[in-house]
């Protein structure tokens, strides 16, 4: 599965917000040098959803603030656990 991901590094908090069907908003305190902010994003994201970190990979847009991340969805309830706000 793919989700486009909106950027926001040197954020002051770290969050994982869904703004759309397929569409997040991710905000990590790394700043945007040598990959830093992209390994947060991952982080983020396996944390937010409690999927391991290798199951998550930007695959497209590894400069700029609007990317794309493929998910290893094995169970298939990934956004589901987004859209209702835990990570069980």
């Amino acid at each position: 599965m793919h989700l486009n991901v909106r950027a926001h590094p040197n954020a002051r908090r770290e969050e994982v917000r869904l703004v759309g069907p397929d569409t997040v908003e991710v905000w990590v305190r790394a700043p945007a040098q040598d990959g830093r902010a992209n390994e947060g994003i991952e982080r983020a994201l396996s944390e937010a959803l409690s999927i391991r970190r290798s199951a998550v990979q930007i695959i497209r847009g590894v400069r700029g603030r609007v990317k794309v991340v493929s998910i290893d969805d094995a169970e298939g309830a990934v956004l589901e656990r987004l859209r209702l706000g835990r990570s069980d």
